[in-house]
């Protein structure tokens, strides 16, 4: 069975202010919010201001190939990648895979590594098995 895969690039850091947020915006962020604000329906707060830039679910065997999609989108989006350098941001990759029975794998080719390796991005994957 194929998994739902759901992926974002975050920027959450104490120094992004109400201009840089209007720049993200401005880019393409599909989610913006402020330090202290609600996450969603959960009583946890955001801890700083931030933003995400988020794919539309894939359904989809391969994570890795939809990592690289995505990744192929963000790499377009050259003025978010230097305020990422100009500044030191730290984003995280953030990966949702969500399935009912097959664990799918993960794999990352190393020059994808690398590529998050210059901006400093982090990775998180989380696999979620739905019922």
């Amino acid at each position: 069975m194929e998994s739902e895969i759901y992926v974002s690039l975050v920027i959450e850091e104490e120094s992004v202010g109400p201009e840089l947020l209007d720049l993200f915006k401005e880019i393409g962020a599909t989610a913006l919010w402020s330090k202290g604000q609600s996450r969603g329906e959960s009583i946890a707060t955001h801890q700083d201001n931030g933003c995400a830039f988020e794919a539309k679910p894939v359904i989809s065997l391969s994570v890795e190939d939809v990592i690289n999609d995505f990744w192929d989108y963000i790499k377009k989006k050259r003025e978010l990648l230097k305020i990422i350098e100009k500044h030191g941001f730290a984003p995280v990759l953030s990966v949702a895979v969500y399935t009912d029975e097959i664990m799918p794998s993960i794999h990352f080719e190393s020059y994808i590594l690398k590529e998050f390796s210059q901006f400093n991005i982090g990775i998180d994957v989380d696999i979620i098995l739905s019922e």
